[in-house]
Parts: C-alpha cells; structure tokens; sequence
C-alpha cells in the first residue's frame, strides 16, 4: 500500500481519472472567469511535487494537479494567442536546479526564524494568481522546481522573490502573460488565501492522504459565493471510526463539530438547535462503521454537513473502487452557481465509467478487461427515457427547464439528441415543438439555440 511519501512515485488508474476530471473542469473554469473579467484564483491544498516519477509526460492529465493548473493557465493564454510558443522540453537545456534552490534555502530561512502557525498567502496582482500548500520538505522542493521547469518549457520569462514568510512567488514578467505561483511550504489547516476582491473567483482543489487533515472549519473558509470546492473524502477509512473515543477529535474536526476558533463560538451558541452535536454523529458513525453500506453513509453524512456550511445544495460526488471493487474514495465538488455544477458535471460525465451514476472501478478494468473511455458514455437513450417519464403529458415545457431537471435531479448531462430521440420515434413521446408564435423549427428535429422551443410531451399509454 501507498504512503504518502511514496505516492508519487508512480500513477494509479483512478488517479489518473480524478485529475483528468479535474484538468477538464480547469479547462472550462479558467477561460469562463477570463473570458467575464473575473480574476481567476486556484488552489491546491494538498499540492504534492507535481509530476509522477522522473519523465516529464507531454500530456496535461498524466502531470500532478499543480502542474494541471499550471499548464491548463498557459495553454489558455495561447489559445488567446498571448503567447506564441507551445509546451517544448528541448528549452529546459542549461537549467541550473542549484541556482534555484537556493531561493527554497533563503525561504527555510525565514520559517525557521519567524514561523507563523498560519500563512496568508499574498495576493500578487495578475488577473491569475496559482496557490499551491505542500507540508512536506522533499515534496515541495521538488514542486518548486518542476514550477520553474513548467515555465521555461514554455519559454516563458519569469521572476522568482520572497514576499511571505514561507512563500515563494514564481510570477510571469511578461505583460500579456499577467498570472503568477505562490507556493506555500505549509498545511492546509494553516493556509489562507489572499482576499482578491469581489472580482474574483475561486477553485479549490483539497486532495488529501488521509481524513485527519481535513478540518471542516477550515473548508468552510474556501466555500461560498464565487468560490468553488473538490475534495477528496476518503470514505474507504470508515472501519477507522469504529474506535469512536479514539478518533473523537479527528471526527469533531473532518465533520466540523466544535470549531476550534473562539471568535465564532457565540455564533455556534445561537446556531445550537439547529446543529447536529458530536454524539449524534459519533452514534450514526458506530452504526455506520457496523454496516455493509456504511461507506454510503457516511458519504450523505459529510455531505449533509458540507452542505449546510456552504448554503448550497450544489453538489455532486464521485465514487472511486479499486482493484477488489472496494469503494476507496469519494470526489465530492460542491458550488453555489448553476454553472459551475453543470462545466463539472460534463467534467464527471467524462470520467465515469458506468452509465448509471459518476463510479470508476479498477476491478472492472484490471480484471473484467473493460476499456478505460474518458470520453462521454452517457446513454442518450437513457437520458430520453428519463425525460419522459418526468414531463409525459405535459404541455409548454421549455428546454431550459428540462436541462434544469436534468442538471439537478438525475446522473445525465443535457443533450439535445436525447429529445431528438424522442421525436424520431415511430410513435414520437415528443409529439410538438413550436416557437411562441406557435411555428415549428425550420429544420426537422432541430432545437436552435436562437429561439425559445415550447415542447408538449404525449401521455404513456398514447
């Protein structure tokens, strides 16, 4: 079994899916929030050294999550034609990792004379900013350096300086290329972010190895309004809770009961009635961790709790098996924005393997010899059948709110040819399609996005 100093050494399939999700949803965020004028902040709490092994990989996914962010950042600003040179390993040539080092010693330095329980990362004014934590020395020296490489890959001309007390700064000198690196040499529990305005918005990425690392009063600082949040749960450690007096503070922390910061308890006091307390999930996680289906569970008991931190019912989990066909993690994502549920959900929608639900199994593909796809398996036939059985009968119904129903309420994306399916039929379930001035499409079984469609669906039995 992996620890975690010898988990990057070499890449798993479910690894490999999980940050290929993740590069996915990357994808879409960065140019959206550019694209809006937004500023675009990221971070990876649990940031790792960046690369499996000793190869560098050409493609974005097979890299470690920092360096997904990293290289997602840049390609951006070439498909904005910002900058004119592609990812190329022939440029690290005469690259020095002493002279560089030497900036990770001056930073240790400074830890070493004026340690802070907490680092506030800084905000360094580009419309990008990367935040990567890494607690482990050997990890981050390694993160450090693969950062710099990242950048000279792409040939880009970069400046290297200590503004924080544990923080090094890698940020981009050219003016078309505004972003920049903060790396931390720190935990997750003592790991802030810079405030950066209400025009910005935040992706954060907390991928831990364990649950003890995890407190639910520090997540609650990187979830709300304009912020978004995936996390690995590692629900496959439920047997752990068995010895509930044991783990009692690893529970109080991972499920956030009793914050541990004294300026809200009188906020906590009046929020008393409604708060779940520490028996009552350390009785459910007694039953949970006796049960066959405990994994499940627990999984509605984090994000029942997470969800009343974040005031959002947005929220979408991932369920990751391994080679026993033993549930080992979850991926849970949770937003307040329509969008962003709906760019990770086509994101999921990628990365599965089952048509029913967001689930990978390495059984099924180690030993059931099934084909890894990452690309859209959804059955639209499925979706169709689902569409029916909601709004059989039903007059006046818009597409727009069918793709709410099918964001919010089943595991399918929204397509267009799920509807289709139900017009082409020899006895069609959508039988009328008509603009407000009640004319059909020009085309047949077309739904152009110009125009508001009124669909009326036949009843079951028609």
């Amino acid at each position: 079994m992996a620890t975690s100093s010898t988990f990057f050494n070499e890449d798993t399939i479910h690894g490999k899916v999980k940050r290929f999700m993740y590069m996915r949803h990357l994808q879409a965020f960065v140019p959206s929030t550019q694209y809006s004028g937004y500023r675009t902040i990221i971070y990876d709490a649990f940031a790792g050294p960046g690369r499996y092994g000793e190869d560098w990989p050409d493609a974005i996914e097979d890299l470690g999550s920092p360096l997904i962010a990293l290289r997602v950042v840049i390609e951006d600003f070439i498909r904005r034609k910002k900058l004119e040179l592609s990812f190329d390993k022939v440029r690290k040539v005469n690259y020095d990792k002493g002279k560089y080092m030497r900036y990770v010693q001056k930073m240790k330095k400074t830890i070493t004379t004026r340690r802070r329980k907490t680092i506030t990362l800084p905000d360094i004014h580009t419309d990008v900013i990367l935040n990567f934590s890494e607690a482990d020395e050997g990890s981050y020296d390694k993160l450090f350096l693969n950062v710099v490489s990242v950048f000279k890959f792409y040939g880009i001309i970069f400046k290297i300086y200590n503004e924080s007390c544990g923080v090094i700064t890698v940020k981009s000198r050219n003016r078309k290329l505004l972003f920049g690196c903060n790396i931390a040499l720190s935990k997750f529990k003592n790991t802030l972010l810079p405030e950066c305005g209400y025009n910005s918005r935040y992706m954060t990425f907390i991928d831990p190895f364990g649950f003890n690392s995890i407190p639910m009063w520090h997540i609650g600082k990187f979830v709300g309004q304009n912020k978004e949040v995936l996390i690995t749960f590692m629900s496959g450690f439920v047997n752990r809770f068995k010895n509930i007096n044991k783990n009692r503070k690893v529970i109080m922390e991972l499920f956030g009961i009793g914050n541990e910061e004294e300026e809200e308890e009188e906020e906590e006091e009046e929020e008393e009635e409604n708060m779940v307390t520490v028996d009552d999930i350390c009785d459910e996680l007694l039953t949970v961790s006796k049960d066959k289906d405990g994994v499940t569970r627990c999984i509605q008991l984090y994000e029942n709790q997470l969800k009343k931190l974040a005031e959002s019912d947005m929220v979408l989990t991932f369920e990751f098996r391994n080679i026993r066909n033993i549930r080992i993690y979850h991926l849970i994502f949770i937003t307040k924005h329509p969008t962003g549920l709906k760019k990770m959900k086509e994101a999921m929608n990628r990365g599965t393997q089952s048509p029913e639900g967001f689930i990978l199994s390495e059984y099924m593909i180690l030993t059931k010899g099934i084909e890894l796809s990452l690309g859209n398996i959804q059955s639209n036939e499925q979706a169709a059948h689902t569409i029916f059985e909601k709004f059989q009968g039903k007059e006046n119904i818009t597409i727009k709110v069918i793709e709410h129903f099918i964001l919010f309420d089943t595991p399918f994306v929204f397509r267009k040819e799920a509807l289709k399916i139900l017009q082409k039929e020899d006895n069609p379930r959508l039988i009328q399609v008509v603009d407000r001035y009640n004319n059909p499409p020009r085309k047949r079984w077309t739904f152009p996005d110009h125009t508001v469609w009124f669909l009326t669906f036949r009843m079951r039995d028609a």
